[in-house]
């Protein structure tokens, strides 16, 4: 994965916002390589993840969605979905084409990074305001989440020299 961002997707309001989102679900742009990993896999890597169940609280806000950009996506998406039919286990996730994804406040991306305040100081040193759109701080923010090793983060960040070289000077 390149990099991900928190916003607002699958409603019909222009300008959702966190405290105004109307019909919009929370949701999470993925942009990634698919020369580097399937959407197959990325997909398990969703379902692994999360149940598919809405769980009766927060509406549309909380919604299980899933959201494609592609036609390929789409069908991958919903052969999961019939395998998981056939397999007896329940979903309630929405598959719905992204018609528009509304990036969420500033304050909302990378939180987990955020209660590391000399990542995100470096990072908002080497890319400026947008920093939280850098592949580092995804592969940074994965670390911070335990959900990547700090040598894997390094391996990944090896073909960006700039992200490499900033990782690896952060003292957590």
């Amino acid at each position: 994965m390149t990099s991900i961002r928190c916003g607002y997707a699958g409603g019909n309001e222009p300008y959702p916002v966190y405290r105004d989102m109307g019909t919009h679900s929370e949701t999470i742009e993925i942009t990634y390589d698919s020369e580097l990993i399937s959407t197959r896999t990325l997909l398990e890597e969703f379902w692994g993840q999360h149940s598919g169940k809405n769980h009766g609280y927060g509406g549309r806000q909380y919604m299980s969605i899933l959201l494609y950009t592609t036609e390929e996506q789409r069908q991958e998406a919903e052969r999961m979905l019939h395998e998981f039919h056939a397999s007896n286990r329940h979903v309630d996730t929405e598959l719905a084409p992204l018609e528009r994804f509304t990036e969420a406040e500033a304050y909302h991306q990378k939180y987990i990074l955020r209660r590391f305040p000399r990542a995100v100081n470096a990072l908002s040193a080497a890319y400026g305001a947008s920093w939280y759109r850098s592949t580092a701080a995804a592969k940074l923010n994965a670390c911070a989440a335990g959900e990547m090793s700090s040598e894997e983060m390094q391996q990944q960040l090896a073909g960006d020299a700039s992200g490499a070289e900033l990782a690896a000077s952060i003292k957590w």
